[in-house]
């Protein structure tokens, strides 16, 4: 862990390492954007673009504006901090592995060597060098699910309706609603959890009730709402992205002459949310952008493709300061050779625990591994 902390925030300084990529420019904008009180158009949620923007307002950002370039290093430290939440989020999911594969009763050696994985996986350490929200992402969905695993072991063991039982309910929530503010690509592992709670499958023999899913989705929403409370708020001028919106929300928005500000509009909150939501899942859905890099969903644990970030030489490249074109984002081989030997062997043995496994005793090795194997069928159907 401290190795990994030294390796993620080892020169921080230099603007996205000198490499011309254009999604952390893209975030910079973004955080700049609030921080002046301005509205912004995205099509993912608020919470990872407010987490980006609330490090540099604590490193003393306020409205200087969006003023650098890539290959260069920042003019200020401004986007020094900016970088600081994916270096922190990323460092983090190396121990949330070990203690959610403690809760999945691995042996600590097995939980050392699954924490490990990550710790050395290409993917996680580019992710977390650069100003971007999917750290926070992939931290949220590990959360989420050692809370959810402490949860079912508390059940399992007849623990439930005590307090540590309702402090993980409300935790798994929690954790369920940040990773669904990031993006909503993380609605899988809050989807997976649902089921397994709803259905009492897996290490849940009976269903929870219906008070402790309600109690849940409250406490969820709830969370869920604020960053898009706080964006509503500090959405104060009009900008170019406004124009997404319809004219009754822009009139909430000062400094656009076509559709002024009309303090006598009552557009509460409740409306904007609702809203935002559907103009950004229409416009999410309406994403459509083919690329040379693109990938199958079947490559991805087959780990055939890479992911190439790439762009022309920018304006000042030179042979004194020659800019890297590309990242080449991509796993690390023994990682995703592991993860793909292990699905296509619990793949092939699922039908025969079914089979055989009246004759497996409770505590039994292989009824733990059929357990797992139905988590697993249940996300692969997903």
């Amino acid at each position: 862990m401290p190795s990994y902390l030294t390796t993620i925030f080892f020169n921080l300084e230099q603007s996205v390492c000198r490499i011309s990529y254009l999604m952390p420019l893209l975030f910079c904008s973004l955080f700049c954007i609030f921080l002046l009180s301005q509205f912004a158009f995205d099509i993912h949620p608020w919470l990872g673009k407010l987490t980006l923007a609330f490090f540099a307002w604590l490193a003393g950002y306020r409205d200087q504006g969006f003023d650098f370039q890539t290959g260069i290093n920042y003019t200020n430290g401004d986007y020094y901090y900016a970088r600081i939440p994916s270096a922190l989020f990323g460092s983090l999911c190396i121990p949330l592995m070990y203690f959610i594969a403690i809760e999945l009763r691995m042996s600590r050696l097995s939980a050392f060597l699954t924490a490990c994985l990550p710790l050395f996986d290409n993917l996680l350490l580019v992710e977390s060098r650069l100003i971007l929200i999917d750290a926070q992402l992939i931290f949220y969905l590990n959360l989420s699910l050692l809370f959810a695993l402490r949860m079912f072991n508390l059940v399992e063991g007849h623990k439930r309706g005590t307090s540590r039982f309702y402090f993980y309910l409300v935790a798994t929530a929690l954790s369920c609603a940040a990773a669904m503010s990031v993006k909503w690509t993380a609605a899988s592992t809050p989807f997976l959890i649902a089921i397994v709670c709803a259905f009492g499958v897996w290490r849940l023999r009976h269903p929870l009730p219906i008070s402790d899913c309600i109690i849940a989705a409250i406490v969820g929403f709830a969370l869920y709402s604020m960053p898009w409370y706080v964006f509503v708020q500090i959405s104060k001028q009009s900008t170019s992205s406004a124009v997404r919106m319809s004219n009754r929300f822009r009139t909430t928005l000062h400094g656009n002459s076509s559709v002024p500000f009309d303090p006598s509009n009552e557009y509460g909150f409740l409306e904007a949310f609702k809203e935002l939501h559907v103009r950004q899942f229409i416009a999410n859905r309406n994403v459509k952008t083919r690329h040379q890099w693109e990938s199958k969903w079947y490559e991805w644990p087959l780990n055939l493709r890479g992911v190439f970030y790439h762009v022309a030489r920018p304006v000042g490249y030179s042979k004194e300061m020659p800019f890297v074109e590309a990242i080449y984002l991509i796993q690390n081989p023994a990682g995703a050779l592991w993860v793909f030997a292990g699905v296509t062997t619990l793949t092939i043995a699922l039908p025969i625990f079914w089979r055989y496994r009246i004759y497996l005793s409770e505590d039994h090795v292989v009824r733990r591994l059929f357990q797992f194997g139905q988590l697993l069928a249940l996300w692969i159907f997903y």
